[in-house]
């Protein structure tokens, strides 16, 4: 039994968080931040390195800086300048393990400033890595085609198939909620929002010319010109309203730069040839209807190349109506569609040029070398261009 007239034993609270000097010198510890009094009164460095949970971040033995969550919110902001602390935290197999999503997309959005917007014109290389970067983190259907073309990318570049199948695979799921949002944005156009339409619009119709060519699991997504090409129906009543919006705005503002690019030039007489074979193959091929516009389309496409002008455009210049007969495979429409591509591949000198436009002819030149003498001549030129087989 205790005897009463002894004095109580007073409680003590053993440190079980301290410093690491004061546990070395059993003495309690008062658990100070940055610095506990023991150590700031005999000038030495002060680590925590004991943790009372799996989520309370530790600080590194290498430095003398305190948790961050143990400095409270009012302690920010107030101007005082003490240098930020490093912390580290406690590896656990029950810590929830980074989002593959995150992971991707950060790997993604670090090839697009290092890499893709490298790869265009270099008038466009600040605008595309600063201001489209800037414009994106607001704008989603933005960041998923510039997501998009970075994934297709590196599906282009690499030498090894499962990851060109791996990247082609997530760009097509970034293209699609690119487009999807693209069609949801369009419904509410002013000129406050036209210039990120725009640049959407853009990046979307390089990658629809670059994803159909791409390896997803064991075979490619679509045939080209009856599936690929349905986004750019989209994507052309996109460029169209912001051109019908805000042409002045989009013009002069951020995006002018991408009507001012330096873009190689063809010598007409090159091309003036097959501009003429292909004149004739509409004479004979087609009728009264549709005569006037495939005139229309060999007459932007030839005076592209009189401007000194970027050839990809062009085919924001055909109109729904071409684009309907390509979706047809109209044989007249996929022989412009086809020196089209030779000609970006010539001209435009940039990868998603030279790979589509390759392509595309490959495609092309196929489903048109059985027609007839008509297309070979145009079969032959398209294919020499782009360095194919004969």
């Amino acid at each position: 039994m205790l005897n009463p007239s002894m004095p109580t034993r007073r409680t003590h609270t053993k440190s079980r968080l301290g410093c690491s000097q004061c546990r070395k010198r059993r003495v309690k510890c008062d658990e100070q931040i940055p610095q506990c009094s023991s150590c700031v009164q005999r000038g030495e460095s002060c680590v925590y390195l004991r943790f009372p949970t799996k989520s309370t971040p530790i600080t590194s033995s290498k430095t003398a800086t305190p948790p961050v969550n143990s400095i409270s919110p009012s302690d920010a902001g107030t101007g005082h300048d003490s240098p930020a602390p490093i912390t580290t935290y406690q590896n656990s197999v029950d810590e929830a393990p980074r989002s593959p999503d995150r992971v991707r997309e950060l790997e993604l959005l670090h090839h697009w400033c290092l890499k893709t917007s490298n790869s265009f014109t270099p008038e466009l290389v600040n605008l595309f890595q600063d201001y489209l970067v800037k414009e994106a983190l607001k704008n989603s259907h933005l960041m998923e085609a510039l997501l998009a073309l970075a994934a297709f990318h590196i599906a282009c570049e690499t030498d090894d198939p499962a990851t060109s199948r791996r990247f082609a695979s997530t760009g097509m799921s970034y293209q699609t909620r690119a487009v999807t949002g693209l069609r949801i944005v369009l419904g509410s156009l002013s000129p406050e929002n036209c210039d990120p339409v725009f640049a959407s619009s853009v990046l979307i119709m390089v990658c629809v010319m670059v994803s159909p060519f791409l390896p997803v699991g064991h075979r490619r997504t679509f045939d080209f010109t009856a599936e690929a090409i349905l986004p750019l129906a989209d994507i052309l009543r996109g460029l169209d309203l912001v051109i019908e919006t805000s042409q002045r705005k989009v013009q002069q503002g951020p995006l002018s730069g991408m009507f001012n690019v330096a873009w190689p030039s063809l010598p007409h007489s090159t091309v003036s040839p097959t501009i003429e074979d292909l004149r004739k193959l509409t004479a004979s091929k087609s009728d009264p209807t549709t005569a006037p516009m495939f005139g229309h389309a060999i007459q932007a496409l030839e005076q592209k190349i009189l401007d000194n002008a970027a050839v990809f455009p062009w085919i924001a210049l055909t109109g729904l109506e071409f684009i309907d007969h390509l979706k047809l495979q109209n044989s007249v429409a996929m022989a412009i569609f086809m020196v089209w591509g030779a000609l970006i591949n010539m001209a435009d000198n940039q990868w998603w040029a030279s790979f589509s436009g390759k392509n595309l002819v490959n495609e092309t030149s196929t489903i048109l070398s059985p027609k007839g003498d008509e297309y070979a001549r145009i079969v032959t030129w398209c294919r020499r261009e782009v360095g194919l087989s004969e």
